[in-house]
């Protein structure tokens, strides 16, 4: 009769595989595990970015993976036997293999305008062979030691599941030379390529922010800017005197310079000159104060008035003191205005170039007689102006015209028996800063 070989049997076969399985086990279990040593280096500030955070960057890291169990080479004895570029791979690797280490840790960070970008490797030297390498990002200023500790903390878990401790049989003292290729640290973590862009701007003195972070100030008409490639820049310009303006862009090496707006005038003073056509001929000075982002603009006022003792369309005299004067004879008008502006477009954008506006005013008027008889005294007048308007302006200086019509609301002397409204015309230019 024919039988079975003996390990085909289910018994028997189950039997084997527990007995191996166990073997295997003690085996193992007889060997001492052997925790890794790292080597943190300092990190890198790629481009212009302030190297103030490098140590901070490194040591953080240093502290994570010592509370989980790894023996870290002191940062001292590291920086005192490197004094290399922090990007050169091949350097560091055999830095850190001198200083007794297995695995080593080096990165780099970028500050932009969208915060801050840290990239780390972890590479193991036993293989020469990355073993982790991720990039991540947070917001930079007042926040950046809670992005570093953050990101910190997620490096060194990363770090834990890739490098476990090691059987003592596996640790090799002397080894072979390891040959690594030097690749772009950045590249490796799929953050992008570091570029340098140039804002260009006519605004001197402007501040360019990202957010709540300050970039930078514009400086002989530039300022270089540190980013990555195809990152989408959203910038906010500032300067005294100015209003506010936000400008975006995607950051390309191909276009390394990048012209800014200008920025529009916020005028907190103006004054201005204006030419008046219905008494017939005056001009009026008038100071004025923008408001609420140039959405109200009081002014006050002065001026002269030439008005002729009889002109076209002009019958009556004016004064009752004109009596017994000749045609040669005419009146001198000094008004005093109070105006308030309204400009309805700045609610909704301030500082465009075409500003509508509606003028309530109100004026004191003296008129005089060009010289003084028996009868030569003044008389007043108190009216009301409601005119619309439209200024144009280009930087700190502007232009306007008015149409509306004055309405008297008060006269004494006058003999003038018409007190129905002028229609007002006036056309002025002004300076603001």
């Amino acid at each position: 009769m024919l039988t079975r070989p003996i390990l085909k049997r289910p018994l028997l076969r189950s039997a084997f595989c527990f007995l191996f399985a166990f073997i295997t086990l003690a085996v193992i279990s007889g060997q001492n595990l052997v925790e890794r040593t790292v080597c943190v280096f300092d990190f890198a500030p790629l481009g212009e970015t302030d190297p103030t955070y490098s140590r901070i960057c490194g040591d953080t890291i240093s502290i994570q993976l010592e509370t989980l169990g790894y023996i870290m080479v002191d940062s001292s004895r590291i920086r005192s036997s490197y004094s290399g570029p922090l990007t050169n791979e091949a350097a560091m690797l055999e830095s850190a293999r001198q200083l007794g280490a297995d695995v080593m840790v080096s990165g780099f960070y970028v500050i932009d305008s969208t915060g801050i970008h840290i990239g780390v490797k972890a590479s193991d030297i036993l293989t020469g062979l990355p073993a982790v390498a991720l990039s991540e990002s947070g917001n930079a200023g007042f926040e950046v030691f809670d992005t570093i500790d953050s990101v910190s903390a997620l490096v060194a878990s990363r770090i834990r599941e890739a490098l476990k401790p090691l059987p003592a049989s596996e640790v090799v003292v002397e080894r072979e030379e390891i040959i690594v290729e030097t690749t772009v640290v950045e590249e490796i973590v799929g953050l992008g390529t570091p570029i340098t862009i140039m804002l260009s701007s006519k605004d001197e003195g402007a501040e360019v922010r990202a957010g709540e972070r300050v970039l930078g100030i514009i400086s002989e008409g530039q300022l270089s800017l540190d980013t990555i490639q195809d990152t989408r820049l959203d910038l906010s310009l500032s300067k005294a005197g100015f209003f506010n303006r936000e400008y975006s862009f995607v950051a390309r090496a191909e276009k390394a310079t990048v012209a800014l707006p200008r920025l529009k005038v916020d005028p907190r003073n103006q004054l201005q000159v204006q030419l008046s056509a219905h008494k017939p001929y005056g001009a009026m000075l008038e100071y004025q104060r923008p408001l609420l982002r140039n959405v109200l603009v009081p002014g006050l006022g002065t001026g002269f008035h030439y008005i002729p003792f009889a002109y076209e369309g002009q019958e009556t005299p004016y004064l009752q003191a004109a009596d017994g004067y000749g045609e040669d004879s005419w009146f001198g008008n000094i008004p005093l205005v109070l105006n308030l502006r309204f400009y309805p477009l700045n609610i909704f954008s301030s500082g465009g170039w075409w500003m509508p506006f509606v003028k309530l005013g109100f004026q004191g008027e003296v008129f005089l007689v060009n010289y003084l008889g028996q009868a030569g005294l003044p008389a007043y007048q108190l009216s009301s102006e409601l005119t619309l308007g439209q200024t144009l302006a280009f930087g700190h200086v502007f232009i306007n015209t008015e149409i509306g019509w004055n309405i008297p609301l008060w006269v004494y002397g006058m003999s003038a028996d018409d007190d129905s409204p002028l229609i007002v015309l006036t056309i002025g230019a002004g300076y603001r800063w």
